[in-house]
């Protein structure tokens, strides 16, 4: 006879609102066979309990016909009558249904099968229920099953596996000839095969190879690389590669928190198996960790915020938000669980710019084109332009993942459209092109390139006076000198296809000079 889901939410309900002296004398009474008189009528249900007094109670439990819940539960006790508390008679009566009478509880709720005590008087006895529940909080992580597994007095048949794992089933004669199973959960799994272990000869075979590990693991997040430019942040547990299955690869992680002035703090780690809560979710507990094959490891709570399970399960980022993740976003995470980093996405905070370190000019075109190879560094690092360029592509990102950090583009490369040429690779640019590209520079000795090729470069870019202008006999145009010279420059601008600016004050003939050209 087992207990089912529904059964087993039953006897977890009543049990946050017990005392453990009342939950275990409950189970007491029920073993000695002091629950008699079983009787029903329609969805009401009593029977005698006999309490350890001698004196015997009617205890009635009444299931509400529509709601799948039940409605409430008598004990002519005075714990219960005058105080409206939970009492032994009444744990004797719900363990009793649950063990010979199992089908009375399949139709119920799951998630709320069992309406709380409501104290007759607001006085000491709601102080009291206050107090239970206060008390059952600590006594979450053993449950029902276990407390009553821990107090039967019976003899183990068998303890095995539910498939897998992490639950088993236990076996057990409480009364002769009447054999009880038991499931019991992730939590209480580890610690019933602790106590047992001197009954480790009705565990299963694959039950007595599990270990109960107390080295402690971490629930933590893990971001690692996703893709070209992207990573992806999941959560799960670390666990050292000693202790982890050979069938999945340890990582080489770095673990990132704040220290007392809230600065980011980088720990290099041993290698680490990572577990995803997508993958093993039914394998995180409360109070252990489980795998499959191996055995039970203590999770380390002592810095753990129950924030962590608000996060989310997976989260997959590309392109600038992967790189504002690293740049100050990871502040969100670093703050609300433990942190670690594959190491060969660089350091969490850690942002780099690269330099315009040189300019090669390789050819020129009859039309006015150049073909460069510019190229930037970043620490040991250099980049062809081309090649960053082609990261951007047209989504103008303002960041690029190199193999060992992340750099922040300059705006160069991302305010304009540059050409690249398709057959060299290039970059193919006209005398706008150059003059930003030498404004970029500051420096005209880091262009290099042929002597003809510099001569008709700085032809292109460097305004050099012409000897005179074109003939302007056919106009009515008297130009002073200086107006000569500012249609002299603007020639030259025509000269290479370039724009500009004429921006004398006013009324020093700038039409004039407009109309010269």
């Amino acid at each position: 006879m087992g207990t089912s889901q529904h059964n087993r939410a039953v006897l977890d309900s009543i049990y946050q609102f017990v005392t453990e002296e009342d939950w275990l004398d409950g189970i007491d009474l029920y073993q000695d066979g002091k629950v008699t008189e079983f009787t029903s009528f329609q969805s009401l249900f009593y029977a005698k309990v006999k309490g350890f007094e001698y004196k015997t109670f009617e205890v009635r439990v009444k299931i509400h016909p529509g709601a799948q819940c039940i409605q409430w539960i008598e004990c002519g006790c005075k714990k219960n009558r005058i105080q409206g508390l939970y009492c032994e008679h009444i744990s004797a009566m719900i363990i009793h249904i649950d063990r010979e009478h199992p089908k009375i509880l399949e139709s119920l709720s799951v998630k709320s099968p069992i309406k709380p005590p409501i104290p007759l008087k607001k006085t000491a006895a709601a102080a009291l229920l206050k107090e239970r529940k206060e008390q059952s909080k600590t006594r979450q992580e053993s449950g029902s099953a276990d407390t009553l597994l821990k107090h039967l007095k019976g003899n183990i048949d068998k303890v095995e596996l539910i498939e897998k794992g992490p639950k088993i089933k236990v076996h057990i004669e409480i009364k002769e000839g009447h054999l009880s199973v038991y499931e019991l959960g992730l939590d209480e799994a580890p610690k019933f095969i602790s106590e047992h272990k001197e009954s480790n000869n009705s565990f299963s075979k694959k039950v007595s190879k599990l270990q109960i590990i107390d080295e402690h693991v971490e629930l933590a997040c893990l971001v690692r690389p996703s893709g070209q430019n992207g990573i992806l942040i999941e959560k799960g547990v670390m666990v050292p590669a000693s202790l982890a299955s050979s069938k999945l690869k340890p990582v080489e992680t770095s673990l990132f928190s704040l220290n007392e002035e809230k600065k980011v703090v980088e720990d290099r780690q041993e290698p680490l198996v990572f577990y995803s809560v997508k993958k093993h979710q039914h394998h995180i507990g409360k109070s252990y960790f489980y795998i499959a094959g191996f055995g039970y490891i203590k999770l380390n709570k002592q810095n753990f915020k129950d924030t962590w399970h608000e996060l989310p399960i997976s989260k997959k980022i590309t392109g600038d938000q992967a790189a504002a993740f690293f740049e100050s976003q990871y502040n969100t995470y670093i703050t609300e669980t433990n942190l670690y980093v594959e190491n060969s996405l660089g350091t969490l905070g850690e942002f780099s710019q690269p330099v315009l370190q040189s300019i090669e000019i390789k050819a020129s075109d009859d039309k006015g084109w150049f073909y460069l190879d510019p190229v930037y560094t970043s620490g040991d690092q250099s980049f062809s332009m081309s090649e960053l360029l082609q990261t951007i592509g047209k989504s103008k990102s303002r960041y690029h993942k190199s193999s060992k950090k992340w750099l922040k583009l300059p705006k160069l490369l991302t305010e304009y459209d540059w050409q690249i040429d398709a057959e060299s690779s290039l970059i193919k640019v006209d005398a706008l092109g150059l003059m930003r590209m030498r404004a970029a520079m500051g420096e005209t000795n880091k262009m290099v390139g042929s002597k003809k090729l510099l001569n008709e470069l700085r032809e292109r870019t460097d305004y050099t006076q012409i000897a005179k202008l074109p003939s302007l006999s056919h106009t009515n145009l008297d130009l002073r000198d200086y107006q000569k010279d500012g249609a002299k420059w603007l020639y030259w601008l025509h000269e290479n296809n370039m724009h500009g600016l004429l921006a004398d004050e006013m009324g020093l003939g700038k039409t004039h000079q407009a109309m010269a050209l």
